[in-house]
């Protein structure tokens, strides 16, 4: 998808802290947390993973 809007893609690897965007090995650790008995206790949590491009 991203190879269809270079412009996009430039910008969004500018607003990010590492320089770059996604990968899905990025997002994978989130994913296998949240999918673990580690998480069980969590409630109502935003985990950001974005690269930075949130800034708080």
């Amino acid at each position: 998808m991203t190879a269809a809007f270079p412009h996009l893609v430039q910008g969004w690897e500018l607003e990010a802290m590492n320089g770059r965007i996604a990968e899905p090995e990025d997002i994978m650790g989130a994913c296998v947390f949240l999918a673990s008995d580690a998480s069980a206790y969590m409630t109502g949590q935003n985990i950001i993973v974005d690269g930075g491009v949130t800034r708080w």
